[in-house]
């Protein structure tokens, strides 16, 4: 059953900490049930791949009768941007899993500031465990990101002592790949796909001929006034399509690192921060930013259009421009230019629906870029053989530190936002994502817009504070190609970013970093752990 928005668990021991702002509220009481001898409550998030085998497999730990005294409640502490959840969060976690998977007993919905103190832990990885006893609500242990052999023991012996019986022993099934199941199927579901998420608001996502006048644009430097900066000057494909340099330096000087366009046709937000809401949108950004291309939309479309009238009209359907029409219509014409207010109202509307296809174009091109398989997608297949001894002791640690909470799914990214305190040297701090959610709110070209072929609901969230220096995971596909990085590109190498993390993030005194660095990334492991890691995480490059 879906309990009411909010959950309060009161006890002696939890002194009525809330886990959620509790508009409404349900309240555990030892009366609810006598029956229920231990109550569990499920701490999770909707970005949390470590998180999805619980949903699913945590009732299979015990029998059917050992269950009967259990009563579980799971509490949804984040959505899948890292915002706070509500209902519909809660109900695209079940979509994702299988319907009804997620339904323990009770499903609520909390605030991760409160589930902090109500754990009292300086670390937390996901999914996390109260057990309380159900006839005195006594907390009777936190179990943070157990794996299945620990649950299904921890569960059984505190039935055993509450109920003054044994219950049968259950042991999780073995593994071929020599992990508990809740981390085999987590590391099973990273196996590469090329599978691309439909862009409804893109007609063209998936013309080849779109796509083909889009790889054209997506190389054209004609389309910059000084005719030197393409996309490809800062998505370069020998490098992952990323750019090697720390930020691209083309019209001006960038002030973050350009990320990899490798797994673009599987992300639901793009830039750091997020603020575009499909590739097409992201695509149009650079043209006219003064830092990248300093272009105009008039240039661009007059450029893109004069290579084939007849062939862009036959794509988009657009009335053929003809060479009078386009020489209306000034180089420099952007909005804000006394050239763009010189035009009539319907000749700027044209101006824009053509340079809108010129991003969907440019997007249809980058949907087509592929990740290809690598060895850790042959070890997933069967091939012990496929990672060293060294890769392997990388994997296990990867797993143990909880690189996978965050790093999940076939591009290694939870498409989520999060605070490292990354430093942004010599700048001042980055607001990350919180600047990025108030530049979403104002953009002209979105999957809301008129611009969009079909309209979608898609809200970016609201501009909470712990959004304020969250920046966004990125896929660890083609990794080892990608360097520098970090959204400020100023860490070198894999070691770097592995150190940085060993830390528990950026120091808190940093004045080029800002926020506060999240409880599930602050675990700390020892530098050894880096070169394993590190050897492990270059298996996602395929040469």
């Amino acid at each position: 059953m879906v309990a009411d928005v909010g959950a309060v668990i009161t006890s002696p021991t939890l002194a009525d900490i809330p886990l959620s702002d509790g508009a409404q509220s349900i309240t555990l009481r030892a009366s609810v049930s006598p029956a229920k001898n231990l109550i569990v409550v499920r701490l999770s998030a909707a970005w949390c791949g470590s998180c999805d085998w619980h949903y699913t497999g945590d009732r299979t730990l015990l029998t059917a009768e050992a269950n009967a005294r259990v009563r579980y409640v799971d509490v949804l502490l984040r959505d899948a941007d890292n915002n706070r959840p509500t209902a519909i969060a809660l109900q695209r976690v079940r979509q994702r899993v299988g319907e009804g998977a997620t339904a323990w007993g009770d499903s609520s919905l909390a605030f991760y500031t409160h589930a902090k103190k109500l754990l009292g832990e300086p670390h937390l990885n996901l999914p996390a465990y109260v057990l309380l006893d159900g006839r005195t609500l006594e907390v009777r242990g936190i179990l943070p990101a157990p794996d299945a052999s620990a649950l299904a023991y921890r569960l059984r012996t505190e039935l055993e002592e509450l109920l003054g019986l044994a219950s049968p022993d259950v042991a999780p099934p073995p593994t071929n790949l020599g992990f508990e199941a809740d981390t085999d199927a987590m590391l099973r579901a990273m196996k590469v796909q090329n599978t691309r998420i439909p862009d409804f608001s893109n007609a063209y996502a998936d013309r080849s001929d779109a796509a083909r006048l889009g790889e054209a644009l997506f190389h054209d430097a004609t389309l910059s006034p000084s005719g030197s900066t393409s996309c490809a000057s800062c998505h370069d494909a020998a490098h992952g399509f990323a750019d090697p340099r720390p930020v691209s330096v083309e019209a001006g000087v960038g002030h973050r690192n350009a990320p990899s366009l490798l797994t673009s046709a599987r992300r639901r937000q793009f830039f750091w921060d997020g603020r575009a809401d499909a590739l097409w949108t992201q695509a149009l950004s650079p043209f006219e930013n003064d830092r990248e291309f300093a272009s105009a939309r008039g240039l661009v479309v007059k450029r893109a259009i004069s290579r084939a009238p007849q062939t862009w009209a036959a794509i988009f359907g657009e009335a053929e421009w003809l060479p009078e029409e386009l020489a209306l219509v000034a180089d420099d014409a952007r909005p804000g230019r006394a050239s763009w207010q010189a035009l009539s109202a319907p000749m700027r509307a044209r101006v824009n629906r053509s340079y809108v296809n010129v991003g969907k174009a440019i997007a249809a091109f980058e949907r087509t870029l592929a990740t290809k398989p690598t060895r850790f997608d042959a070890y997933l297949d069967g091939d012990a053989k496929a990672l060293s001894n060294v890769e392997r002791e990388g994997l296990s640690r990867f797993v143990i530190n909880g690189c996978a909470q965050c790093h999940w799914g076939p591009d290694l990214t939870d498409d989520a936002y999060h605070v490292l305190r990354f430093p942004s040297p010599p700048a001042a701090p980055d607001g990350g994502r919180i600047d990025g959610l108030r530049a979403a709110a104002s953009a002209a070209f979105t999957v809301q817009s008129a611009w969009s072929d079909v309209a979608t609901a898609r809200p970016h969230g609201t501009a909470e504070e712990q959004m304020h220096g969250a920046f966004k995971t990125p896929s660890l596909r083609g990794i080892a190609d990608t360097a520098p990085y970090g959204h400020a590109g100023n860490l070198a190498t894999l070691e770097d970013v592995l150190k940085l993390y060993s830390e528990g993030g950026g120091a808190s005194d940093d004045p080029h970093a800002t926020g506060q660095v999240e409880p599930w990334v602050t675990k700390r492991f020892h530098v050894s752990d880096i070169p394993p890691m590190a050897a492990f995480l270059r298996v996602f490059t395929e040469k």
